[in-house]
C-alpha cells in the first residue's frame, strides 16, 4: 500500500528531533540497556502524533536499522515510512522492506567490494597517520568510523584510489564512506518518487542531512552557520530557514526540535510557512 500524501515531512531524528539531554517536561523515546536514552520535547511528540493522512511523517536516520527499532515516537501509530542507514533500509509500518535493501545493494555493485576493502585496511592499520577509535559498516550500507585524522585518512584512501567506487566525507573525527552517488538524498528522492507529494519539507543538522535538505522545497536548519552552508550549495533550489534570534529553536539540540515543532503545527493548520529566518545566500 502507498502512503498519498500533500506533504512529506522528512526529518533527521539525532540532535534535530531528539537529544539525550532531558529536560524538564521531555518525552523518553528511546530506552538502552534498560535506561532512558533520548528525548523528545512534549510538544513536538504531540504535534507529530497529531500529523494527518495528508502530511506524511518520514525519519531519515543514520541510525542502523537495530538502533531505529529502539525509538519510540506515539502510544497510537507508527510512521508509516521512516528510512534507517542512511537510506539503504526502508521501515513500511514498522516492518524492514526487503526488497528495497536488495534494489540499492544491487545497485551498489564494486562500492561494497570497496568498502570491504577498506574495512580490511583500518583493521590493520595500513594508513600513515592517526588511529581509528571505532568503525562500522553499517548494515553494509556504508562505513563510520572514529579516527582523530579523519581527513588523513580520507585522503588516504582515496589516494588508493577507492574514491572511483566511494564517496568520503569527514566532519571532526568521523570519517563516512558511501557507494558513489548514493545518500540521504538520493534515497529521500526515490521514496518521493513512490509518493509523489505536492511538496517536500526537510529538517536536519549535519553534514550528511545536506543531500537531503537540497532536496528539500522547504528545509529547516539549526542555526545560521547551517543555513549560509546550506544556502551556499549550488545543489540547493528550495527555501530554507532557521530560527531567528532571540527565538526558540536557537543554539541547542532540543530547541531546534522544539522549532521544528512550531512549523509542524503550522502544519497542522495549513500552513507551510516556517516560523524564523528566510535565509538567502
Amino acid at each position: 500500500m502507498v502512503w498519498w500524501a500533500v506533504i512529506l515531512f522528512a526529518c533527521d531524528l539525532d540532535n534535530t528531533l531528539i537529544h539525550t539531554r532531558e529536560r524538564p517536561g521531555d518525552i523518553c523515546v528511546e530506552y538502552k540497556d534498560g535506561k532512558a536514552h533520548a528525548f523528545m520535547p512534549e510538544g513536538l511528540f504531540r504535534s507529530l502524533g497529531e500529523l494527518g493522512r495528508e502530511i506524511c511523517f518520514v525519519p531519515v536516520t543514520g541510525r542502523s536499522a537495530a538502533q531505529y527499532r529502539r525509538i519510540h515516537y506515539f502510544e497510537s501509530r507508527i510512521p508509516p515510512y521512516a528510512l534507517a542507514s542512511c537510506g539503504g533500509v526502508l521501515f513500511r509500518a514498522g516492518k524492514q522492506d526487503p526488497l528495497w535493501e536488495e534494489a540499492f545493494r544491487l545497485g551498489f555493485g564494486q562500492a561494497s567490494e570497496a568498502m570491504r576493502l577498506c574495512l580490511d585496511q583500518m583493521a590493520l592499520r595500513l594508513f600513515p597517520r592517526g588511529d581509528v577509535s571505532w568503525v562500522k559498516w553499517v548494515d553494509r550500507v556504508f562505513i563510520a568510523a572514529q579516527s582523530p585524522g579523519a581527513r588523513g585518512l580520507a585522503s588516504f584512501l582515496s589516494a588508493q584510489g577507492f574514491d572511483s567506487a566511494l564517496d568520503f566525507f569527514t566532519e571532526e573525527d568521523r570519517l563516512y564512506a558511501f557507494p558513489k552517488g548514493f545518500n540521504k538524498g538520493s534515497a529521500l528522492d526515490t521514496l518521493r518518487r513512490q509518493l509523489k507529494p505536492e511538496l517536500l519539507v526537510c529538517a536536519g543538522d549535519g553534514l550528511l542531512d545536506l543531500p537531503m535538505l537540497c532536496a528539500a522545497d522547504i528545509a529547516l536548519v539549526p542555526n545560521e552557520r547551517s543555513a549560509r552552508q546550506l544556502g551556499e550549495s549550488p545543489e540547493f533550489r528550495g527555501r530554507l530557514y532557521y530560527p531567528g534570534q532571540g527565538e526558540t529553536g536557537g543554539g541547542t539540540p532540543s530547541g531546534f526540535a522544539e522549532y521544528i515543532a512550531g512549523f509542524a503545527g503550522k502544519l497542522l493548520r495549513g500552513s507551510s510557512t516556517p516560523p524564523g529566518r528566510n535565509a538567502s545566500f
